[in-house]
């Protein structure tokens, strides 16, 4: 049964190409043996190079949220370093409690000068 529907298959399909003119056979052998080949290996081809794109581009996406993430957490260490220093240098700490007895009698805030008086502490160091 398999056998004879192949033959008949094969019998339609040369009853049509035998039905067909010249120009209309050869523009279906161009478009079956030229045109269809290339079409999927440049897909294969494309496909490959954006699917290379977007592995590299999320590679790269990590690397910058990981530099990210890297500079955060620097940034808060760097803080808290400052911050212990400050607690742990007794000068700083002595003339910081203070001040805050003081504007707290006198119901003011740390003025820009004493801020920049208590950065330059910081720089020279502990004591």
């Amino acid at each position: 049964m398999e056998i004879f529907r192949k033959h008949k298959i094969e019998e339609r399909l040369i009853g049509a190409l035998n039905n067909l003119n010249l120009n209309r056979k050869l523009l279906l052998l161009y478009l079956l043996c030229v045109l269809s080949p290339l079409l999927i290996t440049d897909g294969y081809i494309l496909t490959s190079i954006i699917s290379n794109e977007r592995s590299q581009f999320n590679e790269e996406m990590k690397n910058v949220a990981a530099n990210i993430s890297a500079d955060f957490i620097s940034s808060v260490k760097t803080a808290s370093d400052v911050s212990n220093n400050m607690y742990v240098d007794r000068s700083i700490y002595n003339e910081g409690r203070i001040h805050r007895r003081r504007c707290c009698r006198l119901g003011c805030m740390y003025n820009i000068c004493q801020v920049r008086q208590l950065g330059q502490d910081l720089e020279r160091g502990p004591n």
